[in-house]
């Protein structure tokens, strides 16, 4: 009955939990509280006749995902202990450990990175110059041994015709034209700061209107005006952090914002037109909000390394500039960079729980801590996380992201890119998008 499965399925939730105890305090497990969720989650899967309990049929799924999250991590230290609830919120429960052994490993994560750290800085003239010479001459040779690599029977295919190989390659963008050679810097290490990309006074209205936005998302929101999806997406860590969507005609400090760094400054376009060309087509739009209290996030990249056929040493999916809407300091919750890896091999250790620890040791990490209107521009592939913000003040970075038309669309059910669904449905260009704001702006 019901009633005799509800019993049980207790009995067997405290025994576990007593268990659990028991071990943490000899110091053999921390594991046996997310566990027991999970293990408790299927059970429940498994008799639905039990009505009291409320589960979505996603357990099995999700369980996978939290047990490969978490089978590295520390779990957090205190869990009350309380008496077992027929109408526990078991996916809740698995979300809260999950994100504490997430943020357990980020602490980790930075105490390790420390040695290597150093911050961000502009690379001087000098260096971008022969930044540019390096990348033009690595470019040249790839070209070359690209095009013997196919030999000309392959590369006509006896017939005069391109073989199905050759036009499956995106075409190599210039980047050796790129003249203040940031593209070269961007190309070499896959981030790159350029300061003043913002006036003041564009980053503190748009700040002010952020957080008048953020406020009024969240009452429409409360409110079932609108759904939660098409203003906030999920963030990593969700403690004090969010992941505003931001609209474009629909706001004249928005289009003022985008004209000041797209238009009136174009340094940011002409790297995005270098890679992809002015067809770039808009991919994010939005705000990084962190207020105190936020925790660190681990080293991620923000779309996997894929293999693509075209897969030249300058392709890249995706380009994503991050602006300081104030100062950032390090206790801000600065983002930390690993230049040079966003790489096949690089993503494959971070996915190694034996390896990624050595990688994330001895590689140097650059600390993107930013004066109001400053930016950082990186590849999407790039590893890079979030810092804790310590401070009493919240920091917040506006943001947009182009990709490469030439490319298939890194989109996920998992990771569907964080741009409202209007924006989305009309594949706006770079180009497109230069003409609305220049036009809002005269």
């Amino acid at each position: 009955t019901a009633m005799e499965l509800s019993t049980l399925l207790s009995e067997v939730f405290r025994n576990i939990y007593d268990s659990w105890q028991q071990q943490f305090l000899s110091n053999k497990s921390r594991m046996l509280s997310s566990t027991a969720a999970v293990f408790l989650a299927v059970l429940i899967c498994e008799f639905p006749q039990v009505a009291s309990f409320s589960v979505t049929l996603d357990c099995c799924s999700y369980r996978r995902t939290h047990a490969a999250t978490l089978k590295p991590f520390r779990l957090r230290t205190e869990i009350p202990a309380v008496a077992f609830d027929a109408n526990i919120d078991v996916m809740k429960l698995l979300d809260q450990e999950q994100e504490a052994g997430i943020a357990f490993r980020a602490v980790k994560e930075a105490s390790m990175m420390k040695p290597m750290q150093e911050e961000l800085l502009v690379h001087d003239l000098t260096e971008r110059l022969a930044a540019i010479k390096r990348v033009k001459n690595s470019l040249s040779k790839t070209r070359a041994s690209t095009v013997s690599g196919f030999g000309k029977t392959a590369s006509k295919n006896g017939k005069g015709k391109k073989t199905q190989q050759e036009q499956s390659i995106a075409p190599i963008k210039p980047v050796f034209k790129d003249k203040e050679g940031y593209s070269s810097i961007l190309h070499e290490n896959g981030v790159v700061r350029i300061n003043n990309v913002m006036p003041l006074s564009s980053a503190q209205a748009l700040y002010s209107w952020t957080c008048e936005e953020k406020i009024a998302s969240e009452k429409a929101i409360a409110e079932g005006i609108i759904d939660s999806r098409s203003r906030f997406t999920n963030a990593l860590l969700k403690k004090n952090r969010w992941d505003l969507l931001l609209p474009l005609e629909d706001s004249a400090v928005v289009m003022k914002g985008l004209y000041d760094t797209l238009v009136a400054n174009e340094l940011l376009s002409s790297i995005i037109t270098s890679r992809f060309g002015t067809s770039a087509e808009l991919y994010e739009l939005g705000a990084l909000i962190s207020d105190p209290g936020s925790d660190r996030q681990v080293i991620h990249p923000d779309i996997p390394f894929t293999m693509q056929a075209d897969d030249a040493p300058d392709t890249v999916p995706i380009i994503t500039c991050f602006i300081a809407l104030q100062d950032i300091d390090a206790d801000m919750g600065a983002t930390v960079f690993l230049p040079k890896t966003n790489t096949a091999e690089h993503h494959r250790l971070l996915k190694d729980p034996f390896l990624r620890d050595d990688m994330l040791q001895s590689l140097p990490n650059k600390l993107s801590t930013l004066g109001v209107g400053d930016c950082s521009i990186f590849d999407g592939r790039l590893l890079h996380a979030g810092g804790a913000n310590e401070t009493d003040k919240r920091r917040i970075l506006f943001y947009f992201t182009f990709r490469n038309p030439a490319l298939p669309d890194p989109r996920s059910a998992n990771n569907p890119g964080s741009i409202r669904p209007e924006l989305k449905e009309r594949k706006l260009t770079l180009r497109q998008i230069q003409d609305i704001v220049r036009n809002s702006n005269t």
